[in-house]
């Protein structure tokens, strides 16, 4: 069976797969960008630079595009977090309080 399959395959699979095949390329140029959109999407943290870490601080850093939601630098790289619905990050506080502006 392994030989029939090798004699069968081989020969079909590789007189194939030397060819350009565009509809592979763009499948794998959309697949790349994609993966590529969703890793740099912007929720405004990736604006922020979080300061160097003290042990036991955990830096919290509001986002400068959206004021219902911080940036928390525990592990050296911002991270989007949101607050609870209807609070927005005051940064005097350093706590989620009641909002208007934040709806949902």
């Amino acid at each position: 069976m392994s030989l029939l399959r090798s004699h069968y395959f081989g020969k079909h699979f590789a007189s194939r797969s030397s060819k350009f095949c565009p509809m592979r390329t763009a499948l794998l140029f959309a697949i790349v960008l994609v993966v590529v959109a969703s890793a740099t999407a912007e929720d405004g943290c990736g604006l922020v630079t979080c300061p160097p870490s003290m042990p036991g601080v955990h830096n919290v850093i509001p986002n400068p595009h959206d004021t219902c939601s911080f940036c928390c630098c525990r592990t050296g790289t911002p991270e989007y977090k949101e607050c609870p619905p209807h609070t927005g990050y005051e940064h005097g506080s350093r706590k989620c309080i009641k909002s208007s502006e934040c709806s949902k």
